[in-house]
């Protein structure tokens, strides 16, 4: 696979690039040179598949890699993702089962595994987290088709939290390469930036960039919004919005492209106090421990299905297990912290 930028499409990079580094030299983030699409047929494949070989196949595609499922298996583990059942046809998918409890170590694993090293001490790129994930929705939409929960007539709405916005991008391009993914819901909190710009067609760029995902940022502009406009509205556009960008003025939608958003996504804003109620009341009512992003993303699907009575079956993903936030569960939960740890088996 090759790529170039959001900013430069006449320069041409090879998979290496975008496995070391966010932005090419431009300043733009990585983009694929041609898309990648499965027809009706290799997606209904994948239930006859295991979860490793459907991983492998995805970074193969991205990244000219040679693994097969066992390498992945190796790598990760058989089970690198559990498939939780909740009420209301949701079902959360945690992302962060491995000793670690993060969906983190699983990106450094297999960066290294592609990469041939053991050394894992440099931080991931923004585009293999993107590019993971997507694996990771293969693989859970073939497990789901084996259930006889989703197939290409029946498709399932996927909830993440917002956060750099690099979680939305990566279920973006999952359904843009034929997974049958419904909406896209995604939850901010305080910063509603991205809320206003699906919404209401703008958003103020005059607050710093961030790159990763933080659940006590108030005002930002996530980085990968750049490369969901590229995406979707396209090449010219970008660039319009990143001169704005430069300048830290307002970013605006025509009616036209604010209907092209709207479409496919849709965005919520779960406030502090809010998700320290859905991690309680979610635990009061089926036993289950969110943590702080989840639980975003949970709200997130509730105020989706407020309005929309014919949703599909929900998945949410999970990146990171309870234990990484004890403090603020234990608080939520309104029990202490020792007995919080008894409960998610955490020593």
């Amino acid at each position: 696979m090759l790529y170039v930028t959001t900013r430069e499409k006449n320069d041409i990079f090879t998979s290496y690039h975008t496995l070391c580094k966010d932005r090419g030299p431009c300043g733009g983030f990585y983009i694929p040179f041609r898309d990648i699409q499965y027809s009706a047929k290799e997606i209904n494949g994948l239930k006859d598949k295991t979860f490793g070989q459907c991983i492998a196949e995805i970074l193969n595609q991205f990244f000219s890699a040679r693994l097969d499922g066992w390498d992945v298996d190796f790598c990760i583990g058989r089970r690198p993702v559990k498939l939780t059942a909740m009420s209301h046809k949701i079902l959360i998918a945690e992302c962060w089962n491995n000793p670690e409890w993060d969906f983190a170590r699983t990106v450094r694993n297999l960066r290294g595994r592609i990469l041939g090293t053991q050394d894992n001490t440099d931080s991931p790129s923004d585009w293999i987290r993107i590019v993971v994930r997507i694996a990771l929705l293969f693989g859970m939409i073939g497990e789901l088709e084996r259930f006889g929960i989703v197939d290409s007539n029946h498709p399932i709405d996927v909830s993440v939290c917002a956060g750099d916005f690099s979680a939305p991008m990566a279920v973006w391009y999952a359904r843009e390469m034929g997974l049958p993914i419904g909406k896209i819901i995604f939850a901010c909190n305080e910063n509603s930036g991205p809320w206003d710009l699906i919404h209401h067609g703008e958003i103020h760029c005059n607050a710093p960039v961030f790159h990763t995902a933080t659940v006590n940022c108030d005002t930002a502009v996530p980085a990968d919004l750049e490369r969901m406009i590229h995406a979707s509205l396209g090449e010219r556009e970008c660039k319009r919005y990143i001169s704005v960008l430069e300048r830290k003025g307002l970013y605006t939608l025509d009616d036209e492209q604010l209907d092209n958003l709207q479409a496919g996504m849709f965005g919520a804003v779960v406030s502090q106090k809010r998700m320290t109620s859905v991690i309680r009341n979610v635990f009061r009512t089926s036993t289950y421990i969110l943590d702080p992003y989840t639980a975003l993303a949970f709200g997130g699907l509730q105020d989706y299905r407020a309005t929309h009575t014919d949703a599909n079956p929900a998945l949410i993903l999970s990146e990171q297990g309870p234990m990484c936030y004890l403090d603020v569960v234990s608080d939520a939960m309104g029990i202490p912290m020792e007995e919080l740890k008894e409960r998610i088996g955490y020593s």
